[in-house]
């Protein structure tokens, strides 16, 4: 073995560990955090977004078939009512229309192939 390769690769193992312990994981959400539980029954993933007053926020992607699960910026709580708008890979919008959120609330979304046969609902 070649001189450089033995520092090669004791530099990588030094440095693996290092890199584990700079990771940060997201602490649970607050009760008064607002819950954003987003089904996906169409056929390609989609985006997520919050708009709140004319400003839209990324919330997230969820895959096609799946469930995601988010916390809502808390930027979106407490201003009035909001709308969730899920935008489907190619194309393709739907839209909660105009729904009232207080801290602590869950919000289910579920988004079909098509607006009709989509729904959100919010739980205290």
């Amino acid at each position: 073995m070649h001189r450089g390769s033995l520092f090669l690769i004791a530099g990588l193992l030094v440095t693996g560990p290092a890199c584990a312990l700079g990771r940060t994981r997201l602490p649970p959400p607050a009760d008064s955090s607002v819950r954003l539980i987003v089904t996906n029954d169409r056929g390609g993933a989609i985006t997520v977004d919050v708009l709140v007053s004319g400003a839209s926020h990324r919330i997230g992607v969820v895959e096609a078939g799946t469930t995601g699960r988010f916390v809502v910026p808390s930027a979106a709580i407490g201003v009035g009512s909001v709308e969730f708008r899920a935008v489907g890979f190619p194309g393709g919008v739907v839209r909660s229309g105009s729904v009232y959120v207080t801290e602590g609330a869950v919000v289910e979304f579920r988004v079909g192939a098509s607006q009709v046969s989509s729904s959100i609902s919010v739980r205290p």
